[in-house]
């Protein structure tokens, strides 16, 4: 039997579903979310964990879909099209094209210079310069549909997927400080092909790490200056206020600039939402 949870003030990000499966299907999300976090840090394609997080996510996928349904993923429906549609220009970009359409494309001009002079005969080419990467964007894909649809599809909380988002960027800004604390540290760092000597978190790049820090901030910030959160024991808000702070000093030293602007943003949009809050 499937009931409608209400969605007054944002508290349900979408329908309840109350079977067991689905009561307990937070836990299938916690593991994907260990996995991205895990593995999940490195936008290289030759980046080994890759070879083991996309078929674990699309493994993932297996409880979403077989619950799945028109009505439990309603309240997703936009970022699904907007995922839907992206897949969709990835994949048009690797469908091969007529040589007389391919080279009137711009900046086709230097390649089809070089077949002339070598003697090569016209061939059919995707819209792609480098398929491989479009190949690989499109496999990375797998991934946020499979968090999409598993929070859209077990029931879970607004709340529960923010701590989630909250938790990992924690994470991400301790294991940051402890890299600096430890002197940069080789065994600290999970990827080959990093930032060695900068704060790069779970991450593989400073930049990528400095942005979700910057996120994390916006999250942080969100929960506690929700009006939800004064029912909240005392010990919750000194935590969620202890691991912002530690997401801005993370920030702070991780030597991004692009990230100390990203940072400070969202700490001025965090005030602002405290501020807006006292009213």
């Amino acid at each position: 039997m499937e009931t409608s949870a209400t969605n007054k003030g944002g508290r349900i990000l979408i329908r309840e579903i109350p079977t067991m499966g689905v009561r307990n299907g937070w836990i299938a999300f916690a593991v994907l979310a260990i996995l991205v976090a895990l593995l999940g840090g490195s936008s290289r394609p030759d980046a080994v964990q890759i070879a083991a997080l996309r078929p674990l996510s699309a493994l993932m996928l297996v409880p979403a879909l077989y619950v799945i349904s028109r009505e439990r993923i309603a309240d997703v429906r936009t970022p699904l099209i907007l995922l839907g549609l992206l897949t969709i220009l990835m994949a048009v970009q690797l469908i091969p094209l007529p040589p007389i359409v391919w080279q009137s494309l711009p900046g086709r001009e230097s390649i089809t210079g070089m077949a002339e002079a070598i003697g090569s005969e016209p061939v059919w080419r995707p819209l792609s310069m480098v398929p491989s990467r479009t190949i690989n964007a499109l496999a990375s894909l797998v991934v946020p549909i499979g968090a999409l649809l598993l929070a859209a599809t077990m029931g879970l909380r607004r709340t529960t997927l923010l701590l989630a988002v909250a938790g990992l960027g924690i994470a991400d800004a301790l294991l940051a400080l402890l890299q600096a604390l430890s002197s940069w540290n080789d065994a600290l760092y999970f990827y080959a092909v990093t930032n060695t000597g900068s704060a790069v978190g779970l991450f593989a790049n400073q930049n990528h790490s400095a942005i979700f820090g910057a996120l994390t901030l916006l999250v942080v910030g969100h929960l506690l200056s929700d009006v939800r959160s004064r029912n909240w024991v005392r010990w919750q808000r000194v935590a969620l206020f202890g691991g912002f702070m530690l997401v801005l000093l993370s920030s702070l030293i991780g030597g991004s600039r692009a990230g100390i602007l990203a940072t400070g943003m969202a700490v001025v949009v965090s005030a602002a939402m405290f501020w807006i809050s006292l009213d």
